[in-house]
């Protein structure tokens, strides 16, 4: 393959990917609300300290830019029950929130100390200044029970084992 033909399929190559970027950019859950909630239990004789540690390693999550709030809330019911709740403009935010080094380096070894449980959340409801919104979710329906190939029926199984 000549200089020119390697050239030209790379830069096709690279048009598709831009593409695909492009759409994916524009694509309903790329601009979705999200909520993170981590859960935490801290020892009541320890929680003065746990509040002061907790500030500090979440400033660095707070300052990302489509960081909307970040709050610490104490269980009223459970005196060891901490959360955590940010909110976010976008998944894609989030996203990058965590890919900072002063995230990596000081938000997420304190918030991977939370309890083990979902913690992300696409926000699909919400009543804001009186108005019910309803947001159709991104992640389908049926995700967790339509696994590759399903949807297209047997005759892709049977192609692919032989």
């Amino acid at each position: 393959m000549d200089p020119e033909q390697k050239w030209r399929r790379d830069d096709m190559k690279s048009g598709r990917l831009l593409l695909a970027h492009r759409q994916m950019l524009s694509h309903r859950w790329h601009n979705r609300f999200m909520l993170v909630i981590t859960k935490h239990r801290v020892a009541p004789e320890e929680m003065r300290d746990w509040l002061d540690s907790a500030k500090a390693a979440i400033a660095p999550l707070a300052a990302r830019p489509g960081c909307l709030s970040v709050q610490i809330g104490l269980a009223t019911d459970e005196a060891d029950l901490v959360v955590i709740v940010s909110s976010w403009e976008s998944v894609g935010d989030y996203r990058k929130a965590l890919s900072n080094f002063d995230v990596k380096a000081q938000s997420i070894p304190f918030l991977s100390t939370a309890v083990d449980e979902s913690s992300a959340f696409e926000v699909v409801f919400e009543s804001r200044d009186g108005e019910a919104i309803d947001h159709a979710p991104a992640r389908a329906w049926d995700a967790d029970i339509v696994g590759l190939g399903d949807a297209a029926g047997s005759s892709i199984a049977h192609r692919i084992e032989h």
